[in-house]
């Protein structure tokens, strides 16, 4: 269960390099072994929650005719997604800046923003997935953002 947020990421390893790869697997180049903690769970796990809380704040709570257009779904999928990006951003700038992540790594500025852009994207991709499941059960949201797939009862 640990490995699968890494491997989830590491689809999108182009966007961040190597480097950055390693550093999240938690390799320690000092003794040229994976001993530090995976980060890619930290990352991982604080997605799951915020798609899996904002959808059911979008399908349940806030279920108005009124919010239940494809572009609103948009623009709440593409905000969880940003807000995921900049929080994933910061914490490792946060970790770059304090030096916790080892020069060997070679990772820059832009590796982190790498990975930032791959986590808005995975969350995107995460929160449609969990709309598929959700929109099923929700009174006003079936149809958000796109017609029903499921048959009728």
């Amino acid at each position: 269960m640990e490995n699968i947020f890494g491997n989830i990421y590491c689809f999108f390893q182009s966007f961040f390099g190597q480097g950055m790869v390693d550093f999240m697997w938690g390799l320690n180049c000092e003794i040229s072994d994976y001993k530090e903690p995976v980060r890619y769970n930290t990352y991982g796990i604080y997605m799951s929650v915020s798609v899996i809380l904002i959808a059911v704040l979008y399908y349940f709570v806030l279920s108005y005719v009124k919010l239940s257009k494809w572009w609103i779904w948009l623009i709440i999928a593409l905000l969880v997604g940003i807000g995921n990006g900049v929080y994933s951003y910061y914490d490792l700038n946060w970790l770059y800046e304090n030096g916790d992540i080892q020069d060997c790594h070679n990772i820059t500025i832009e590796h982190l923003r790498g990975f930032a852009i791959a986590n808005t994207i995975v969350t995107v991709l995460s929160f449609t997935i969990v709309s598929f499941l959700f929109k099923r059960f929700s009174s006003n949201g079936k149809n958000t953002p796109w017609p029903s797939i499921w048959p009728k009862h």
